[in-house]
């Protein structure tokens, strides 16, 4: 079962069907860098709040989180079960799996 953080990511990389098996529209895949994009940039356009948020570029807010996989390496059909680790916000963790980080 995929968790809520990466599942969109990996559905919109793959277009592959988790209770089938089966790849659809496999023209329509996207690599691993738009569909980060797609949830990062793109949302912040979208909000038109693109000078403020959507990357960390200075001037930028720096909200970022920790997950516990390499995104750009692994296995595709295994995004979906990467785990936040900590969620940082406005320089202050807001979240942190406990036990995760030393």
């Amino acid at each position: 079962i995929m968790g809520p953080a990466f599942c969109n990511a990996q559905m919109a990389i793959t277009w592959k069907d988790e209770k089938y098996g089966r790849v659809w529209n496999a023209a329509q895949r996207v690599t691993r860098e738009e569909a980060l994009r797609m949830c990062t940039n793109n949302g912040a356009y979208q909000l038109g709040e693109e000078d403020k948020l959507g990357s960390i570029e200075p001037g930028k807010l720096g909200d970022i989180i920790v997950i516990d996989k390499d995104y750009l390496t692994m296995p595709e059909d295994q995004i979906g079960k990467i785990q936040v680790l900590m969620t940082i916000l406005g320089g202050k963790v807001v979240y942190e799996k406990e036990g995760a980080l030393p």
